[in-house]
């Protein structure tokens, strides 16, 4: 061992020189009585024995020495060929050691041996006698001598106060011997000094061993120590205040406190001593001062020991790790605060204990805005929220939470709330629950996806109008991938138009191409290439067979869609069955043709008729020419009154006029037969008196139809005179 008992140490674990002194009065007082001979000689004996282990406990402060001397004494009081200290005196344990023993040079030591029945046997009548256990030749106790070479032993358990039982045993190994009552007597006494011994031993053995480690643990911790007297002087460190401070152990013990720090002085130092030794121990925090000069954080821990020649102990931590933790924990949790109040919804974690408690831990600030559910108190948060869940909902809100209890698995459901305000909306939870000793927590999200929702409503009423709008122009749409030369949208009236099932996957381009008449395909291929090539619009009308051997007709209008770098990803465009506008072209297209054949003998036919007509008419002139107004001339000549004249007049006139081109210019404007006469009148200088007289009507009926033909010929805003304007008609 490394350290060894001070001498008072072990004149405290043996018996002291009085009690051996006492021994000795005892023995002349025996002597002095004149007890027989055989009986003093034995007692004096005894004492001489017990005096010998006496001074071998109080020869040196070695205390395995000690039991070494002891057992060297015991070899030669007893006579025997070997001593020894055993342990453990356990019979179920597997295996025993002779820790210490002394033997004579003919005999081997035991060293370990691995424990067996009749071992087990003796130490078991060991550990229940209260005295020595001697084996001879026919006890039942003796185990069989070839393992362990001996003939004959003796042994009493000893019972230190720390740990198991211990045994102090002899072995006779030339020859099996007898074991006087004498000998049993003295083993005893000797059992009783040694125990003492051996709880000195292991006592101070445990406080070796327990000084060893705390000096392993203080050297090897992580933290820094130093030792350091009340004026700073460095006495001790370890390697972490080495490893802190940049110096060596050397270094640092040549160096004083206030060295390692820019804040610290002697004053200082003295202020913080007499502190620790007015109110005990204390933590602070202090900037040190490296060999490099660079400066560090760290936690001091000082105590003050009186005890120790008034000295100081410190521990040191580096808290430059931490205070850099702490600074990004708080620009982490910063930005955790800032991406929480910008959420639209709440961070939360709840709990579902294996009890059936159920509630939250937290829940951010937001709660109350988002829902409108205060977050105070939060012990009855879960519950004021859960009564915003609308009636069809929340059955179906409690399964899953309970489902996830039962699997531990993700999180996820859409629900429609109800605020206290009476405003509606739907909320989506999230999370991935993890499973802790006794209970499910979960750490997720509530999300407001009123907005999502209604745009997703939208969307779909959008869709249902677009289908329907497509369904009823027969108008798809699609959209294909370039790279991949296939597509990756079909609208369903587009698969509809081309004669694909709708509930199968989307056909591929060679399969639209074999769709496409034979005839147009080509075309149809170039137009596509084009496209692509010359990242330009086409239009393209074509005919498609499906696999009935209809025929329709379809107009494809393609967009191309181009990326960042200018390239086309995409053909996107629609598709227009046409098959009906084409049959109705078709059938205009027909009667177009048949109405212009109509025509063309329709103008035929009136040019005939304008034929007949100008015969007509010319023979109407000529008859009127030479049968009628020689008449009227020869009527002018003979005797006729007034009214006569005027009347043969007239008649002249008119046959005149019809004969003239007036009265074809006239016709185009549906003058009334009155109208027409007035006209005559005026074109030969009548006045509006004589018109009247003439035609036996009204003055003011004159003037009515006057204004009414000026209006026919658009004189109504004009100062042209009436009659220059009708012979200009002639």
């Amino acid at each position: 061992m490394s350290k060894k008992p001070t001498r008072q140490t072990l004149q405290r674990s043996a018996h002291p020189p009085k009690e051996s002194k006492r021994e000795y009065r005892q023995a002349r007082d025996l002597i002095g009585l004149k007890r027989p001979q055989k009986e003093l000689h034995s007692h004096l004996r005894f004492f001489q024995n017990m005096d010998r282990i006496n001074r071998a406990m109080q020869g040196t402060n070695d205390l395995e020495q000690v039991i070494r001397d002891v057992l060297d004494i015991m070899l030669s009081i007893f006579e025997c060929d070997r001593t020894f200290l055993v342990y453990p005196c356990d019979p179920d344990a597997p295996s025993f050691e002779a820790v210490i023993e002394r033997t004579r040079t003919d005999y081997q030591t035991l060293g370990v041996v691995s424990m067996n029945q009749d071992l087990a046997r003796c130490f078991r009548a060991i550990g229940s006698s209260s005295g020595p256990v001697a084996f001879v030749p026919g006890d039942d106790y003796l185990p069989e001598g070839k393992d362990l070479h001996f003939k004959t032993g003796i042994a009493i358990a000893l019972y230190p106060k720390t740990g198991k039982p211990w045994v102090l045993a002899m072995h006779q190994c030339s020859y099996p011997r007898v074991w006087t009552p004498d000998e049993r007597n003295l083993l005893e006494e000797i059992s009783r000094r040694m125990g003492d011994v051996l709880t000195s031993l292991l006592a101070h053995r445990d406080l070796q061993e327990s000084e060893e480690r705390h000096r392993v643990t203080l050297r090897k911790a992580m933290d820094g120590f130093l030792r350091a007297d009340i004026q700073g002087r460095i006495l001790e460190v370890n390697e972490a205040c080495c490893r802190m401070t940049g110096y060596s152990e050397r270094e640092l013990l040549s160096m004083n406190v206030a060295d390692l720090s820019p804040v610290l002085t002697a004053e200082r130092i003295a202020a913080i001593v007499r502190g620790l030794a007015e109110t005990g121990p204390n933590r602070f925090e202090i900037i040190g001062r490296r060999k490099d000069g660079s400066l560090v954080d760290a936690e001091v821990s000082a105590q003050y020991q009186p005890l120790a020649g008034d000295q100081v102990v410190v521990f040191v931590r580096d808290m430059t790790t931490q205070k850099r933790a702490e600074e990004a924990l708080r620009d982490s949790e910063e930005r955790f605060r800032g991406i929480a109040g910008n959420l639209p919804g709440i961070v939360y974690q709840y709990y579902a204990r294996d009890n059936g408690e159920r509630g939250m831990y937290y829940v951010n600030e937001r709660a109350e805005h988002v829902f409108g559910v205060s977050v105070d108190p939060l012990n009855t948060w879960y519950e004021r929220f859960e009564t915003c869940i609308v009636p069809e909902d929340k059955e179906r809100w409690r399964s899953s939470i309970d489902e996830v209890v039962r699997s531990v698995g993700r999180w996820d459901i859409e629900v429609k709330l109800i605020k206290p305000a009476g405003e509606e909306m739907y909320v989506r939870g999230i999370s991935q629950p993890r499973r802790l000793r006794d209970e499910t927590v979960w750490d997720g999200i509530v999300l407001d996806i009123t907005d999502r929702k209604r745009t997703e409503k939208a969307l779909r009423r959008s869709e249902i109008y677009l289908t329907e709008a497509q369904r009823l122009s027969h108008t798809g749409s699609w959209a294909l991938d370039v790279a991949r030369d296939e597509y990756v949208y079909v609208s369903e009236e587009c698969l509809q138009i081309y004669g694909f099932d709708a509930q199968e996957p989307s056909p591929t381009r060679e399969a639209v191409l074999r769709r496409v008449h034979p005839e147009d395909r080509d075309r149809v291929k170039r137009g596509i290439e084009k496209s692509i090539r010359e990242k330009v619009d086409s239009t393209d009308g074509l005919r498609i067979v499906l696999p009935s051997g209809t025929v329709r007709h379809i107009q494809v209008i393609g967009h191309p869609v181009l990326n960042d770098a200018g390239d086309v990803v995409q053909l996107v465009g629609t598709t227009m069955d046409i098959t009906e506008r084409k049959r109705a072209e078709e059938a205009l297209e027909a009667k177009s043709r048949s109405l212009e054949e109509a025509n063309t003998a329709l103008k035929v036919l009136l040019e005939h008729r304008d034929e007949d007509r100008r015969e007509l008419e010319e023979k109407v002139v000529s008859n009127v020419k030479q049968l009628v107004l020689p008449y009227v001339e020869l009527l002018k000549k003979g005797r006729l009154d007034p009214s006569q004249k005027v009347a043969a007049d007239f008649v002249e006139a008119n046959l005149k006029q019809i004969l003239s081109p007036l009265l074809n210019n006239l016709r185009s404007f549906h003058f009334t037969p009155r109208q027409l006469e007035i006209i005559a009148l005026m074109k030969e200088g009548r006045t509006t008196k004589e018109i009247a007289a003439l035609l036996k009507v009204s003055k003011e009926a004159i003037d009515m139809q006057r204004f009414l033909i000026r209006k026919r010929l658009g004189l109504t805003k004009g100062k042209a005179n009436l009659r220059s304007y009708l012979l200009s008609l002639a």
